[in-house]
């Protein structure tokens, strides 16, 4: 079963570059397994930062994915990231997973950390439920596409 860290600070990740003569494209999502998640809400509409927090944590769960604590993926390079924002009665959901990320230029080797994969939702006359909702199903997207590359 995949495991999932959901954090709300921010992290600075630090990994050694990996072989070029191994590098295979791939599609930004294969992991080792375990994941953080960060959840950032700009504006509540009778959402709270726990209440998304609680639904994405136990969407995550249904689809094969464990939670885990922040303590016990800090060696990690990669987190998920959902971001929820209100304004007025419009709002806009992303889910991104976001990882460190290699390129070379003139045989130097850089790293950055960058969203590797994408998915928000802009939906205008929403409330709570409507938010959530949506925001699941993109949960629901990611799950397919992670899991589908990250067999074990």
């Amino acid at each position: 079963m995949r495991r999932i860290a959901y954090i709300i600070t921010v992290v600075v990740f630090l990994q050694i570059a990996p072989s070029i003569s191994s590098l295979e494209e791939g599609t930004g999502l294969e992991t080792g397994g375990d994941m953080r998640v960060y959840v950032i809400v700009a504006r509540k509409i009778g959402l709270t930062r726990q209440l998304i927090q609680s639904k994405v944590e136990l969407q995550l769960r249904r689809n094969g994915i464990t939670p885990t604590t922040a303590e016990a993926s800090l060696e990690l390079g990669y987190y998920l990231y959902i971001n929820v924002n209100v304004i007025d009665s419009s709002s806009s959901t992303s889910v991104e997973f976001i990882r460190i990320v290699t390129y070379i230029v003139d045989d130097k080797i850089y790293k950055i950390t960058a969203a590797t994969w994408t998915k928000g939702s802009v939906v205008t006359h929403s409330n709570a439920k409507i938010v959530i909702d949506q925001l699941l199903d993109d949960i629901d997207i990611f799950c397919n596409e992670f899991l589908s590359v990250n067999e074990k």
